[in-house]
């Protein structure tokens, strides 16, 4: 097999997720920035992944660690997660 120099091999992109332990319970806005800090967001526009941001109930500001250009938010999550 030819894995190392083949074209496919050059090509594939990384693999992205997320695991989580959703057996909290969705109470705060604060366990939902958990996961939606990951993807475009309502507290995130307009920062670049890696940028610094404030997001909802944490303390300081920190590095965004967006890695999904997709939007979502607090209801598109709570519509996935059920």
């Amino acid at each position: 097999s030819q894995v190392g120099n083949s074209t496919f091999a050059r090509e594939q992109q990384p693999l992205k997720a997320i695991i989580t332990n959703t057996n909290e319970v969705w109470d705060t806005e604060w366990n939902r920035a958990q996961i939606l800090q990951y993807f475009s967001t309502y507290f995130n526009e307009g920062v670049a992944p890696g940028g610094f941001l404030w997001g909802p109930g944490f303390y300081a500001p920190y590095r965004s660690p967006q890695i999904f250009s997709e939007y979502l938010d607090p209801s598109g999550l709570d519509a996935v997660l059920v």
